[in-house]
């Protein structure tokens, strides 16, 4: 419940498996950015950093145009993790760095 506010993933964020198209008219996503056709399954990275201090929820949205009759599409294996920088991820404790 409540209300959210949608944090809008640009093109730029995206590190592999962008969408393909904008959205165009005869669809309730107009204007959003979509995986259009038909697609194996692929790898989509996304970097969140811009959005590093916020808290929210992620969302996964499907439109449909009624031209296709497709089950829809399956998310696998989500994984969100931050990348300390690499001196940190090396400390001991006591400030020792890597030999």
């Amino acid at each position: 419940g409540g209300n959210h506010t949608l944090i809008d993933i640009g093109f730029s964020d995206y590190l592999t498996g962008a969408p393909d198209r904008i959205i165009s008219e005869g669809n309730p996503a107009v204007g959003e950015k979509a995986w259009c056709g038909i697609h194996d399954f692929s790898e989509v990275i996304i970097a969140l950093d811009a959005q590093a201090s916020s808290t929210g929820r992620l969302a996964f949205r499907l439109a449909s145009d009624g031209l296709g009759n497709r089950e829809g599409w399956y998310v696998d294996d989500l994984m969100i993790y931050t990348c300390a920088p690499e001196d940190v991820l090396f400390r001991n404790g006591m400030g020792a760095e890597p030999r």
